[in-house]
């Protein structure tokens, strides 16, 4: 799958982001995932308080388990 991390909420003033956010991820047995690349995504926050990040992630093939659609 193909994913997207963003920073969504920070300490006022802070201005951070994620290093490498783009990237592609394999997926094994048990759903467990990975990034592909050793180029992994990193948030190195520079103030202190909360941090919130979302991700978002697009399957790159079909998935042939639970197809759109399909109920469970």
């Amino acid at each position: 799958m193909d994913f997207k991390w963003f920073v969504t909420g920070q300490p006022s003033g802070s201005g951070e982001t994620v290093n490498n956010p783009v990237g592609t991820a394999s997926c094994g047995d048990g759903y467990e995932c990975g990034p592909v690349s050793d180029k992994r995504p990193v948030l190195i926050p520079r103030h202190e308080g909360e941090y919130t990040l979302t991700v978002t992630a697009d399957l790159a093939e079909p998935d042939t388990l639970l197809p759109v659609g399909s109920a469970r």
